[in-house]
């Protein structure tokens, strides 16, 4: 009797262990599994030097010697203005996180924007609608100079680690993704000087993606640094600017792609992608509903590489690839996005790459074209014919986030009111 007693407790053991696994395990998979969530963080590049450029100022700049310059003043001037900061991801000095709800002030309405644009975006490619997505901007002096520049990212790196081992705190170990644009990204990548001196290092950074930077042989080794994870180098063909630095390290400009040289190989975790927008050419006469267009025939070569009078390349300039068309006299009124920059694009073009490669094995070296009338992306390797097709946002998604850009924009000031601030800046740049 004891015997049948203790093999009957035996099997109700064993039923309630199989019933406490099986609802652990349901519970397991009725819960969903929760999403990434990102901190996000754009970099400005420099702060309008085209005025500055008299010869002592020049002099100054090959030195890398503009600690207090009227160069300098001026430059703060500009910087303080919340003028400014109405065309650009752009806020204040350090980490400033970006107010999502600001439509009602100039000041850092820009930021604002592209961190909405950004969450929409992300929001069609994840068919999420809870995204968890952290905004900052990391504001700098905007200085030309190579020597402030590496200062400033060494103070960028501590305000950031504070910032993420506030997050850990809370039980918030968000991924972190880096945008920065034109000496914005030289700031990024030197970030790894300062990781490379921290003997308690917490973080990496899962995303960098560097837009119109000036490559630099004296800091492009950086790239290989394991602070940074996966790396898009992103450039336009069109944009005159970015090979123009003339005045850092006392060398005739700048490269737009990493090179391989003694002492560097490319990482696999680069991708370096050109850039490329095209539309469609208008026509004088129009052609009957019946007669194909040609220019939606991906199988001919010519309409993949643009060579064709159906196609004008519009590809962005320096200013429009990451500018909103408010402000600056260099942006076209007639660009493709306006009034959008290239960088509010990022997250769709990325996201295409990397479910391309979502591995990034291997450094590799695409064009990326972007055909915006006929809603595809052409993916390429540098130097092969055989294209990725993917399909691209639809006409009615871009204007949708032109609608956004225009919702945080305020008055569009004129040339002379641009003028007028500048001369404004200089003026305060002399008082005592």
């Amino acid at each position: 009797m004891k015997k049948l007693i203790h093999h009957h407790h035996r099997h109700v053991y064993l039923y309630t262990f199989i019933i406490s696994v099986v609802t652990q395990i349901s519970q397991l998979t009725s819960t969903p599994t929760h999403h990434d969530q990102w901190i996000t963080i754009f970099v400005h590049g420099i702060v309008n030097v085209q005025p500055h450029l008299n010869l002592k100022t020049i002099l100054r700049l090959m030195n890398d010697r503009v600690e207090g310059s009227i160069y300098q003043k001026r430059i703060a001037a500009i910087r303080s203005d919340p003028f400014f900061q109405r065309n650009q991801a752009i806020q204040g000095l350090g980490l400033v996180p970006v107010d999502k709800t600001n439509t009602a002030s100039i000041k850092g309405a820009a930021a604002s924007a592209l961190a909405t644009i950004f969450d929409q975006i992300y929001t069609w490619k994840s068919h999420q609608s809870d995204y968890d997505n952290y905004y900052y901007t990391y504001g700098w002096s905007g200085l030309l100079s190579p020597t402030i520049r590496l200062k400033e990212s060494h103070e960028f790196y501590r305000q950031l680690k504070e910032e993420i081992a506030k997050y850990h705190a809370q039980g918030i170990y968000p991924k972190i993704r880096m945008v920065g644009y034109s000496h914005g990204g030289n700031i990024v990548l030197g970030l790894a000087s300062a990781y490379k001196k921290d003997p308690n290092q917490t973080f990496g950074i899962d995303e960098t993606v560097l837009l119109g930077v000036p490559i630099q042989e004296e800091t492009n080794h950086f790239i290989a640094s394991p602070l940074f994870k996966r790396v898009f180098n992103i450039y336009s063909r069109a944009d005159r600017i970015q090979p123009l630095d003339y005045f850092s390290y006392k060398r005739f400009g700048s490269d737009r792609q990493f090179k391989p040289r003694h002492g560097l190989r490319l990482p696999k975790k680069l991708t370096q992608i050109e850039i490329r927008l095209f539309r469609n050419t208008k026509t004088s006469t129009p052609k009957p509903l019946t007669c194909p267009d040609k220019r939606f025939d991906f199988d001919n070569p010519r309409i993949i590489s643009g060579r064709t009078q159906g196609l004008r390349n519009t590809s962005p300039g320096h200013c429009e690839l990451w500018s909103f068309g408010w402000t600056r006299p260099f942006y076209r009124k007639d660009f493709i996005l306006s009034p959008l920059p290239v960088v509010a694009l990022i997250p769709y073009l990325v996201e295409s790459i990397k479910e391309l490669a979502p591995d990034a094995s291997g450094s590799r070296h695409l064009i990326a074209d972007i055909r915006l009338d006929q809603e595809k992306l052409i993916i390429r390797e540098k130097h092969h014919d055989e294209p990725y097709l993917r399909p691209f946002m639809s006409r009615s998604q871009v204007e949708e986030l032109k609608n956004i850009a225009r919702s945080f924009a305020h008055t569009r000031p004129t040339k002379q009111e641009y003028q007028r601030r500048l001369k404004l800046a200089l003026a305060r740049a002399r008082t005592p």
